[in-house]
């Protein structure tokens, strides 16, 4: 968008955005969130081969589901945790603090997603697959926000050059 309000179409004409006039709506994905999403799927997949492996290693009884999910679920957090104070976050904060406060929220995040998956599947009675989905991209936002403010407590931008960092 130029100074002036209006929008530079691909042929270099300008629009101003009025009815009937094509508008691009898409929201640019800052390079912070694309290493919290990526940091995400690294994450799922850590704790899915370690549940697996776990489950497949641990003898096979009441509780080894259970046993495996929480190992997986804490080797996931710890991978969570470095690679989003490394790479997503870039902190050199002390560490204790923001470990602890790193664990705080995932805990808070997991009591969150229960409660609403509780809600979703058992008392609405919707489709366990499709809540579980809706679930996951309503807190991966409020996820993304608690880690930035809260865990990794990353400053506010003062201008757009500084907000792509």
């Amino acid at each position: 968008m130029s100074d002036d309000g209006t929008h530079a179409a691909p042929d270099g004409t300008a629009s101003s955005g009025a009815l009937g006039a094509s508008r691009d709506r898409s929201v640019p994905l800052s390079p912070r969130l694309a290493r919290f999403l990526g940091v995400g799927v690294v994450n799922t997949l850590v704790s899915f081969a370690v549940f697996r492996i776990g489950g497949a290693l641990l003898p096979d009884r009441p509780g080894t589901p259970t046993i495996a999910q929480v190992g997986a679920t804490a080797i996931a957090m710890a991978v969570s945790y470095a690679l989003n104070r490394r790479w997503t976050f870039r902190s050199d904060a002390a560490r204790r603090r923001e470990a602890l406060r790193f664990v705080a929220q995932q805990l808070a995040m997991l009591a969150s997603s229960a409660l609403l998956l509780e809600l979703a599947i058992g008392v609405l009675r919707a489709p366990p697959t499709a809540s579980w989905l809706v679930v996951t991209a309503a807190l991966t936002g409020i996820n993304y926000a608690a880690q930035r403010r809260f865990v990794f407590r990353v400053a506010e931008p003062t201008d757009r050059a500084a907000a792509v960092a």
